[in-house]
């Protein structure tokens, strides 16, 4: 009798619990995930299709040249108590609120924007960690390389679209991310799956930060293995390419300007696609695509986490988005330099100042006071310096009409580039080139950058060698008149024309190497005189000039520094500032940005080139009265005192 009692509670609490575990399933939020059906010819589209991704091979673990992750399903992070979901208070990230340790697909579905997933780690000083932890999840979880497939058919247009979706644990470049979520696409002309298994793709585009490029499907450049296409993802990166290159590219947002190496060896990957439903339902295992959070830390523009596939444009506009895509992207150029590879260097120099830009934002106060200090350096030079530079504004207000008409030809000048940029945008590879520079946001910079060197360069050839002539025309007592200035300035243009090549072809070649680049800067200072040498001492050929310019300050070479580099600063920042200005707060395309800056140089460069005239002069040795032009009347002004100065035999 006791036994059979307890049998029938043994019974009865068990027909108690299976109750209650039909009614947690039914009802209780964290009910177990609902299975969706997939079509099958939605999957063996992308078996098909299924894109290999070509990682870089690191030479040792932690190898930052390398790739240290690969495409992987997100199964893994769910019910994982070490990672948790949050949400954005809006202050510092440490008082964010814990919303859920371990949490589920359906949680991420129901979490809604202002939330985000934090991974173990500081995303700011990732060092070795995300990799390790990465390493640990594939041993305890037996993750094998994976790709979601995401399928969107638009049957007006007769159009199906397979995108291929990677997500890696972290983004290891020159902007710092938990989580990066890359993509490529497939479009196919037919909205049926079993005719677009019969057809094959049409084009291919690849997600490169926030642009990408495409390509034909048969285009000749594209590698595949079958049909599987070869993909090269950028190490750390992840922006993925055609083709095994150095490529120069810009994060996010015009974030983190770099180099992406696809380049040898690369270990093929092959991806497992796993479709992602269509619709996906809020309570089933794919749940976790719905999420409107960010997929990593939140954090400043350079470590914040990605938002989601599901919240792109791309998602649901798949050719909208990609129309302004590039059809080639831009490798770095190639070539050796002195022993040192230049492409490398390149691609170090913009690695160390974007994580230098990083550190800076993340600590503003190191960014405040180095800003302090770089204005205390700049305001300690004007006041070496303020004599010279009030004697140089002294000629130049007394022979401003001159001196402005002279620096009026940088208007045309600017306007000649512009319309020389407008031309090459329509002459193929140009078009790409420039599409691609002026597509993203940082890019513009880079473009303004470019276009305003070469304006700098043929001022340096026109306009200067006209200012430094109307210096030696009011040395020698006589007034200086713009065409006069022009006309005999233009007489000097070989001489001037070959030692600007060698310098600017020294200074290069020298630049473009760590080892060397002191040499650049003694080189920049020491022959920067080649026009004033080749006017004003009647040195011929160019390389002469040259020499006179390295005789004359090889031996005063601080001197040489104080006395001439406000004005050098004075002749090139001013205009790229005011330009970069236009692009970023007036929202204006380079062209115009460039044409701003063309009015500024015109007025800046004959002052400040009076300024580096009269330096010169003082580096060779001539006397000059300063204190009386700073202290007589008005009346007395800088030309009277040079034309006393002649007249004494001076």
């Amino acid at each position: 009798m006791t036994s059979l009692h307890a049998s029938w509670h043994i019974r009865l609490a068990a027909v108690t619990v299976a109750a209650m575990t039909l009614l947690t399933g039914a009802f209780w939020p964290g009910a177990p995930a609902t299975a969706q059906t997939i079509d099958p010819a939605l999957q063996q589209l992308a078996d098909t299709y299924a894109p290999i991704a070509m990682l870089r091979e690191q030479a040792e673990p932690c190898d930052k040249e390398g790739e240290g992750y690969f495409p992987a399903p997100v199964d893994w992070i769910f019910d994982n108590p070490e990672i948790l979901l949050r949400a954005n208070a809006g202050g510092d990230v440490s008082g964010d609120p814990i919303l859920e340790e371990g949490f589920t697909p359906q949680d991420l579905a129901a979490a809604g924007a202002g939330t985000y997933i934090d991974f173990p780690h500081d995303p700011q000083h990732p060092g070795c960690l995300y990799e390790q932890y990465f390493n640990h999840a594939v041993s305890n979880y037996d993750l094998e390389p994976a790709t979601y497939a995401h399928i969107v058919i638009d049957a007006g247009k007769q159009k199906l679209y397979l995108q291929y979706w990677f997500w890696y644990l972290f983004n290891d470049w020159n902007n710092l991310h938990e989580s990066d979520w890359e993509m490529v696409q497939l479009t196919f002309d037919t909205d049926s799956p079993a005719i677009a298994l019969e057809i094959g793709p049409d084009e291919v585009s690849l997600a490169q930060h926030e642009s990408g490029e495409t390509a034909r499907w048969r285009d000749s450049h594209l590698e595949r293995d079958g049909a599987h296409l070869l993909v090269y993802p950028g190490a750390g990166s992840h922006a993925t390419y055609f083709s095994s290159d150095l490529f120069i590219s810009w994060g996010e947002h015009g974030s983190g300007f770099g180099c992406d190496n696809t380049t040898p060896r690369s270990i093929a990957t092959p991806l497992q696609a796993i479709v992602i439903p269509d619709p996906v339902d809020p309570n089933g295992e794919f749940a976790w695509a719905l999420f409107e959070g960010r997929w990593g830390q939140r954090g400043q523009p350079l470590f914040n986490g990605p938002l989601g596939p599901n919240l792109s444009t791309i998602w649901t506009d798949p050719e909208g988005a990609t129309s302004g895509w590039s059809s080639a992207a831009l490798p770095v150029p190639a070539g050796p330099s002195l022993g040192l590879n230049a492409t490398h260097t390149f691609c170090s120099l913009t690695e160390y100042g974007s994580r230098a830009v990083a550190r800076l934002i993340s600590h503003p106060w190191v960014a405040a006071l180095l800003a302090l200090a770089a204005v205390a350096l700049v305001a300690f030079c004007i006041y070496r310096v303020w004599p010279y530079l009030l004697e140089a504004l002294d000629i130049y207000g007394n022979e401003l009409a001159a001196f402005l008409g002279i620096g009026i030809l940088a208007i045309p000048i600017g306007l000649l580039f512009n319309l020389v940029m407008l031309q090459l945008a329509r002459i193929s590879p140009f078009d790409q080139l420039l599409g691609w520079l002026d597509g993203s946001g940082g890019a513009a910079f880079t473009v303004a950058s470019i276009v305003g060197g070469l304006q700098q360069a043929a001022m340096l050839l026109f306009v200067v060698p006209a200012v430094v002539q109307a210096m030696k025309q009011i040395r020698r007592g006589e007034r200086p008149t713009v065409i006069g200035s022009y006309r005999a300035s233009l007489r000097h243009l070989p001489a001037t024309l070959t030692a600007w090549v060698i310098y600017w072809g020294f200074i290069a070649m020298t630049a473009a190497t760590i080892v060397a680049l002191p040499f650049a800067i003694y080189a920049g200072v020491t022959l920067q005189f080649f026009i004033q040498a080749t006017i004003l001492e009647h040195e011929r050929p160019g390389w002469n000039a040259l020499l006179c310019s390295w005789r004359t300050t090889r031996a005063q070479l601080i001197e040489t520094l104080a006395r001439t580099l406000p004005f050098l600063v004075v002749a090139v920042l001013p205009g790229p500032i005011i330009g970069l200005t236009f692009l970023i707060l007036g929202g204006s395309r380079v062209q115009f940005a460039n044409l701003a800056s063309g009015f500024l140089y015109a007025l800046l460069i004959p002052y400040a080139y009076i300024g580096l005239t009269m330096a010169w002069r003082r580096l060779r040795g001539d006397v000059i009265v300063e204190p009386q032009i700073m202290t007589r009347p008005p009346a007395r002004t800088a030309d009277v005192e040079i034309v006393e100065e002649l007249g004494a035999g001076i």
